[in-house]
C-alpha cells in the first residue's frame, strides 16, 4: 500500500478516501470518508491512517462479495445475549460515528465551495437520517415505521458476522437501538447547524472476527438483548473516539524507522 497523503488540519492530520463507485450505494450518498487523528506527529498519523485504510479496504471487499452473492464476513454463531448486546452497542456507536463524520465532511465542503451554512434538515437528508421516522419508531406510533430500521439493523449486524432473524425479538431490539441512534445523530447535527461545537468521532473499524468461546449448557440465566445493550451502551462521555494509540503495530514501527 502506498503512503497516504495527509493534510494538515490545525494541530492534527487528516486523510480523505474516495468511496469506489461500485460500493457507493451502501453509503447513503456520501462519496468520501475522512480520517482524522489528534496526533501532531506525521509519522504516527500516517501509521494510524494506514491501519484505517486497511480496515476500509476490507469493508469495501466485503460489500463486493455480498454483491456477488457471497458472504461479507464469517458468521459468529452461539453468542450469548450479553455478547450480542455488546456487539450491537459497538455497531450502533460505529454507525453514529460514520454519520457524524459524513455530516462534517458535507458541511465542510459546502463552506469551502460557497461560504454558506446548511440547515439541519438538509444536512440530515444528505447523510440519510430521517428524524421524524426515527422518532415515530421509538415511540411505537405506527406499526410499519420500524421496518426500515429493522432492515438497517439486519444489514449492519450481518456486516459484523451476526445475522439476525427478520421480525425476531432480537431484530426488533436492534431496530429500536438504531432508531435511537438516528435521533442522537439528529440532535448533534442540529447543534452543529446552530453554530455549536462538538467532537466528531472517527468511524470505528470493525474488529477482526474470531470464533466465540463455547458457552456451558447449564449456564446461569442470561439478560435480554435489550438489557445487555443498555448495559454496554456508551455514555455521552464515551462517544468521543480516542484516536491516540498507545502501541503501534509492527507495520507502524517499521514506518518510523
Amino acid at each position: 500500500m502506498t503512503h497516504p497523503t495527509l493534510e494538515r488540519h490545525g494541530e492534527q492530520w487528516r486523510h480523505k478516501k474516495r468511496i469506489p463507485t461500485d460500493v457507493l450505494p451502501h453509503f447513503g450518498g456520501v462519496k468520501t470518508l475522512t480520517f482524522s487523528t489528534k496526533t501532531a506527529d506525521a509519522r504516527e498519523a500516517r501509521a494510524e491512517c494506514l491501519r484505517w485504510l486497511a480496515d476500509i479496504s476490507a469493508q469495501f471487499q466485503g460489500l463486493r462479495r455480498v454483491a456477488e452473492g457471497g458472504a461479507a464476513v464469517p458468521v459468529r454463531p452461539g453468542l450469548t445475549p450479553q455478547e450480542l448486546g455488546a456487539v450491537l452497542a459497538e455497531e450502533v456507536a460505529r454507525f453514529k460515528a460514520e454519520k457524524l463524520a459524513a455530516d462534517a465532511s458535507v458541511a465542510g465542503r459546502r463552506l469551502l465551495a460557497e461560504g454558506g451554512a446548511l440547515s439541519a434538515e438538509y444536512r440530515l437528508s444528505v447523510i440519510g437520517i430521517d428524524r421524524d421516522s426515527a422518532r415515530l419508531a421509538v415511540r411505537g406510533a405506527f406499526p410499519g415505521v420500524l421496518d426500515e430500521f429493522e432492515a438497517l439493523a439486519l444489514r449492519r449486524m450481518a456486516g459484523v458476522g451476526v445475522p439476525l432473524e427478520k421480525s425476531s425479538s432480537e431484530a426488533t431490539d436492534a431496530a429500536l437501538a438504531f432508531a435511537e441512534a438516528c435521533l442522537e445523530v439528529a440532535e448533534v447535527v442540529k447543534q452543529r447547524a446552530a453554530g455549536g461545537f462538538d467532537s466528531t468521532p472517527n468511524p470505528r473499524p470493525r474488529p477482526a472476527l474470531t470464533a466465540p468461546e463455547p458457552v456451558a449448557a447449564d449456564g446461569a440465566p442470561l439478560l435480554s438483548v435489550v438489557k445487555a445493550w443498555e448495559h454496554f451502551r456508551p455514555r455521552p462521555s464515551e462517544t468521543r473516539v480516542d484516536t491516540e494509540i498507545a502501541a503501534l503495530s509492527a507495520q507502524s514501527l517499521a514506518l518510523r524507522q
